[in-house]
């Protein structure tokens, strides 16, 4: 059992995780690379709302880890394998399925500091 996750997938966490559901989003995407999903199906596989799926697809288009191609009313995104992120997304994937918690833990650690920035 880890004791506690690595400082590098913290700081992965933190500077690029917002949510569960984009971590989420972001590992079923890497892990079926090898076509473009809709935000329809990327929410039905997640079982999470369409508008949620959408928000979270954009925002990690927008970062630069999935492509989005398809028409304003029916994109579809695919995961675009980056040398400089891929062993950290591969790494938080793993930690995410052997240490759950651990991770969800760290990903609301997080935003809970982000909102009391926002708040101060």
């Amino acid at each position: 059992m880890v004791a506690e996750l690595p400082d590098t997938l913290k700081a992965f966490i933190c500077k690029e995780i917002s949510s569960v559901h984009e971590l989420e989003t972001l590992i079923f995407l890497r892990d079926h690379p090898e076509r473009s999903w809709s935000p329809t199906e990327v929410a039905a596989h997640l079982f999470a709302s369409l508008h949620i799926a959408e928000k979270d697809l954009e925002s990690l288009k927008d970062r630069g880890f999935i492509s989005c191609d398809g028409t304003d009313e029916l994109p579809y995104y695919q995961y675009i394998s980056r040398s400089e992120v891929d062993s950290s997304i591969n790494d938080l994937a793993t930690a995410y399925r052997e240490f759950r918690v651990k991770v969800i833990g760290q990903i609301f650690f997080v935003e809970n500091n982000r909102s009391a920035k926002r708040h101060n």
